[in-house]
């Protein structure tokens, strides 16, 4: 019987609050308003919730309509810098050359 090597799944780190802050004050200010937009559909979409639990049915529609519009629509952030170590990337390049970091 042979013996066979088993090696571990390298784990991703996840970024910090800090590297998340520097990562968006780096986009240009166009994905910078998408980002906001996204998280903007986020906060609504959390007060129709609470329009729902307080039975107050206008906050509710409102809320969860616009929440939802705003989340779903087609609007994606492009990031032409790789996440680790800001080198920047061609179009579509899913790995790093530089630090071989994936990009997610």
């Amino acid at each position: 019987m042979s013996e066979t090597e088993v090696q571990a799944r390298k784990v991703r780190k996840r970024i910090s609050w800090r590297e998340e802050q520097t990562m968006i004050r780096g986009m240009p200010r166009t994905q910078r308003l998408i980002v906001a937009t996204k998280f903007v559909g986020v906060v609504l979409f959390a007060i129709g919730l609470e329009g729902v639990i307080q039975q107050n049915w206008l906050l509710a529609v409102a809320g969860i309509g616009t929440g939802i519009a705003t989340l779903f629509a087609p609007i994606k952030v492009r990031v032409n810098a790789c996440l680790a170590c800001q080198s920047l990337l061609e179009k579509g390049q899913a790995i790093c050359p530089k630090c071989g970091a994936p990009q997610m």
